[in-house]
This record gives C-alpha cells, sequence and structure tokens, in this order.
C-alpha cells in the first residue's frame, strides 16, 4: 500500500503530518527513505533527524547537474 500525505508546504510539515498518518495506522517505522533533489538532501537529512530522531534515515536523489536542474524548473533567466 501507498499512503499519501497531500497537506505539508514543506519538508519538515511533510515529516511530522507523514509520522501521524503512519501512528494513525498503528505503523511503527524504523528506517525511512527520503527521496529529494540532490541539492535538498543535507536539509532533508537534518529536519528529518530533528523530527523524527527514532528513526534511521537515508537519503536518495537522481544525479542532476546544475544546468539539468535549471532546465526541469522552466526558469531560461537562472
Amino acid at each position: 500500500a501507498i499512503l499519501v500525505e497531500p497537506n505539508a508546504r514543506n519538508t519538515g510539515e511533510n515529516i511530522t503530518l507523514s509520522r501521524a498518518l503512519l501512528a494513525q495506522r498503528g505503523i511503527t517505522v524504523s528506517s525511512a527513505l527520503l527521496v529529494c533533489k540532490p541539492y535538498e538532501q543535507r536539509l532533508a537529512y537534518a529536519t528529518a533527524r530533528k523530527l523524527w530522531p527514532d528513526a534511521e534515515w537515508v537519503c536518495a536523489s537522481a544525479p542532476m547537474s546544475i544546468a539539468e536542474y535549471v532546465a526541469s524548473i522552466g526558469d531560461e533567466r537562472l
């Protein structure tokens, strides 16, 4: 099953609300995977460790150059 948390506006809220969603269903988490853009990994990992310290966290992202990132967001002014 895939559970979706649709209300978060940022990484911290996503972690907090996802934790509550899992707890409501009686799901205990000992490890979790953060999937994000390469430039977000450090902040996402630090946020997850702060908000959910009893879980073991791993980050993953697709390799992306700065040129690929700029192309992906569609802002050619960057």
